[in-house]
């Protein structure tokens, strides 16, 4: 389950720094901050 939990951290980064000019650039950094700070948390309590 770990490899999920870093997919999600893996997907936030990709959104926050793939640079697609179509997407509303608030909303994918917004959408990027929260998988990460999800899979980060996930990861967090596995390891706890």
């Amino acid at each position: 389950m770990a490899t999920v939990r870093a997919g999600f951290i893996a997907a936030g980064l990709w959104l926050l720094f793939a640079s697609d000019s179509t997407a509303d650039p608030f909303l994918r950094i917004l959408f990027g901050i929260v998988l990460i700070l999800f899979g980060a948390f996930r990861l967090i309590r596995q390891f706890s």
